[in-house]
């Protein structure tokens, strides 16, 4: 691991491809056994397999994903990779699962180039670019679905700030390349608009002068980024306006540090940590957080004295990190000086930051190794140190592969959190929808009243709730409903429940009162729109019904019971033509769904459509051999002359 400054600059192709050979070997063997993984539970729903707009790719679908959000982030890039997955290989978890691995794996060796770059040195830039490919941190970005808005935006960051490089030694081609992959990078996901000072940071370390020139050079960059963050903080307003100044300086502390020591330590990983005191200087662990990063910015402020490279480092780290410090009430939902139940980090934030530590690991293993340069011993403490890095890099490896089993199923993820985190009231209530699908209600009642032993909580209350209800034990469900409003007197979803169960009794001015209660408090609530629809429906009130239904899809166009029953109430009036559309709209959204198709069958004969009528009933009979509906369909047409 001798110092390179000598020897050729560039890497030779034969370097290039071995290195690029060797890289996907060791990430397809730790994540390779991942790609067998299901979709999660958390975003990926809404943003993949329940997406209509990533399912082609035409004039109007890239105007919705260049024109919407995902609802809080701007990310059309993002979907445009999805669209591809989908147009080669389906609704295949497979897929987005490899374009994951591939995308992280070429970023790893991105960032291997760019230490080279910086250092000069390719053995420790090689154990940098590996410890990134294999640091349990990144597990979250290579196999969460969702997360490829992280190894896509920093893709293309790469791509621009190695291309500045190459810039700065006389390429105006690269320059412009820079500026093209920082687009892409934004609009793959916006925070990373603080590239421009990561460029001004790199010229800095590098001793390039601060003048007229250099300052024209980043104009182009510092447009795109305020030009992005004007976009990306049109949906973020509630969020960021959510939490006091003093609440997100206490926040950011516990969250960098956090991220620091997973970095160091990077065990007891998990998709959701919850936070589970006050943001107050009260709870110690807040004040004690902002106290230790700041003695750290300190050492790193008087290190500048010597060296540029701790600041260059953290200056990385912290510039990356800092736009997701802000907005860690993401639901908006906690009152002021009430942390509790929000989320303090994710794996997948400290993702590109994490270069800038990385960065000072490779320069600390050439310190290291320059440190015995004069003495007898020399050849020893280098073996030790080759040593020690192989160790490492395993014992990373074998951390990232067994982090990468607790994402086989949205179960085991959210199982894994509540073993780490058993005061995870996200984490439980997914757990317990996941129990009620699978009809394990004990299991279902048990994970939610376990989690109230670690203090009162509105969203328990109100799952435990809908088991009462679904038992008929009115008067206890009515309990948990009055102690989830005691807790959070803003919880739409308890109104939305009560309004549910009313319904169910037959008292419909009491459902519809609680469902405008709940619409007072979430104005976008998909499924009060449905459900005062339908009730609106029962009563003969057509139009009013359908604007609620209407108001429903148009929130969510992948709201498929909305259309079912947009459906239900146009055959009702014999507009078939307006019935066909909704019903296939529907089917558009669960292309395995048999109802579905049982309900379209009769529109299509009514529209004379016998053939597609038919080729219905095949279609169900496919998926559901047995279907005695279907079987009793092809009878009737048959004994009616429609088929032969």
């Amino acid at each position: 691991m001798q110092n390179t400054e000598s020897s050729p600059f560039f890497p030779t192709f034969r370097e290039v491809a071995f290195t690029a050979i060797a890289f996907f070997a060791v990430t397809f063997a730790v994540y390779g056994p991942s790609l067998g993984s299901s979709f999660v539970a958390l975003d990926d729903p809404f943003l993949i397999y329940n997406n209509l707009a990533i399912r082609s790719i035409t004039p109007a679908t890239l105007k919705h994903i260049f024109t919407t959000y995902d609802p809080e982030l701007y990310i059309p890039f993002t979907f445009l990779s999805f669209q591809l997955n989908y147009l080669i290989g389906g609704l295949s978890p497979f897929s987005f699962h490899l374009l994951n691995l591939i995308l992280h794996t070429l970023n790893a060796l991105m960032v291997t180039w760019l230490f080279v770059l910086l250092t000069k040195n390719k053995p420790a830039s090689i154990f940098g670019g590996l410890l990134f490919a294999l640091h349990p941190l990144n597990t979250e970005v290579v196999i969460w679905a969702t997360a490829r808005k992280e190894s896509l935006s920093a893709f293309f960051f790469l791509i621009s700030l190695l291309s500045y490089l190459y810039y700065t030694q006389g390429s105006r081609k690269a320059y412009v390349l820079s500026i093209v992959a920082f687009l892409f990078a934004l609009l793959s996901k916006v925070t990373v608009f603080t590239l421009p000072l990561i460029v001004i940071l790199t010229d800095w370390l590098q001793g390039k002068p601060f003048n007229r020139k250099t300052l024209i050079d980043k104009i182009p960059y510092f447009f795109l980024s305020a030009l992005f963050v004007l976009v990306g903080i049109i949906p973020k307003t509630s969020i960021l306006t959510s939490t006091t100044f003093s609440e997100k300086i206490l926040m950011a502390g516990k969250s960098t540090m956090f991220y620091l020591w997973k970095f160091i330590l990077p065990i007891h990983l998990s998709i959701l940590y919850p936070n589970k005191n006050p943001i107050t200087l009260s709870s110690l662990e807040f004040p004690l957080a902002v106290a230790a990063l700041a003695a750290i910015i300190v050492c790193v402020l008087l290190s500048m004295r010597r060296t540029k490279t701790l600041a260059y480092g953290f200056g990385f780290f912290f510039i990356l990190l800092s736009p997701t410090l802000v907005h860690f009430n993401r639901n908006a939902g906690i009152q002021s000086g009430n942390g509790t139940g929000i989320q303090f980090a994710s794996d997948h934030y400290a993702y590109i930051p994490s270069i800038g530590l990385l960065y000072l690991c490779v320069l600390f293993v050439l310190w290291l190794w320059n440190l015995p340069s004069r003495t007898r011993d020399a050849k020893n403490m280098h073996r030790a140190l080759v040593s020690s890095a192989g160790i490492i890099v395993g014992v990373f490896a074998v951390l990232s592969l067994h982090q990468s089993t607790f994402w086989f199923n949205s179960e085991t993820l959210f199982a894994h959190t509540l073993s780490i985190y058993p005061y995870s009231t996200a984490a439980r209530v997914n757990l317990s929808v996941i129990y009620r699908k699978t009809e394990r209600f004990e299991e279902e009642q048990k994970v939610l009243e376990d989690g109230l032993q670690f203090g009162p909580n509105s969203k328990l209350e109100t799952g435990l709730a809908a088991i009462d209800v679904r038992k008929g034990d009115i008067e206890s469900a009515e309990r948990h409903y009055q102690n989830a409003l005691r807790i959070d007197p803003k919880n739409s979803e308890v109104f939305f429940d009560i309004g549910v169960m009313r319904s169910k009794e037959g008292k419909i001015a009491e459902a519809l009162e609680n469902y405008g209660r709940a619409l007072s408090i979430d104005s976008k609530y998909v499924a009060v729109y449905n459900n005062i629809g339908s009730l609106l429906l029962d009563e003969g009130k057509d139009v009013e019904a359908e604007k609620n239904f209407r108001t429903a899809v148009t929130l969510n166009p992948s709201f498929q019971e909305g259309f079912q029953n947009l459906g239900s109430l146009y055959a009702g009036q014999k507009k078939w033509s307006d019935a066909e559309d909704a019903f296939l709209q529907a089917l558009s959204i669960d292309q395995s769904s048999v109802e579905i198709r049982l309900q379209l069958v009769p529109i299509e004969l009514e529209l004379g459509k016998n053939t597609q009528a038919f080729d219905l009933i095949k279609e169900i009979i496919k998926i559901d051999p047995k279907n005695a509906e279907a079987k009793a369909l092809i009878k009737q047409m048959i004994k009616l002359g429609i088929i032969g």
